[in-house]
């Protein structure tokens, strides 16, 4: 009664396990053998989506391709739309210039008509001055003769002091 070794014990358990599992897997491998030959199978893959369509690589080209078109074109209209401004601003610069000229010209000619005006002006004051300044020279001339005809009211003063010579000497 008792158990003389424990190991030939365990070993023995543990024997009979492996072979149980042993005949489990035989029975699940003839099992499923029997299934795969016996049962259909239901089950079918859906149809491929992609079947007909194009690459992925094509599409991306394509795409690209596209973009880089629509970029181009609109460069182009960027471009178009610079050279148009640039013209447009030469013409802007060009009609101011044209109009700052016409202004100069336009002042110049205002300047020379007014030294015109003026010169005439002066010519036609300066007649006018030379019989002025005539009859005042003669009024003048008149007036001191006048003046030189009268007979002087006061007396003569007598200067009873020395000369600047004298005063001078005397130093």
């Amino acid at each position: 009664p008792g158990l003389k070794n424990s190991e030939e014990y365990v070993a023995a358990r543990v024997g009979k396990a492996r072979d149980k599992d042993r005949q489990a897997e035989k029975e699940y491998w003839a099992h499923l053998k029997k299934f795969k030959e016996e049962v259909k199978s239901v089950f079918k893959l859906p149809q491929d989506s992609y079947a007909g369509k194009r690459s992925v690589q094509e599409e991306i080209n394509e795409k690209v391709e596209k973009g880089q078109r629509a970029l181009q074109e609109t460069d182009e209209a960027y471009q178009n739309w610079l050279k148009e401004m640039e013209r447009r601003q030469q013409e802007r610069i060009q009609d101011k210039l044209q109009q700052r000229r016409n202004e100069i010209d336009d002042l110049n000619n205002r300047k020379l008509e007014m030294q015109a005006s003026l010169q005439q002006e002066l010519t036609d004051k300066a007649a006018g001055f030379k019989e002025k300044e005539k009859a005042y020279w003669n009024w003048l001339a008149d007036a001191k003769q006048a003046v030189a005809a009268r007979p002087g009211v006061a007396p003569l003063y007598k200067f009873d002091g020395k000369s600047v010579e004298e005063l001078v000497a005397e130093k």
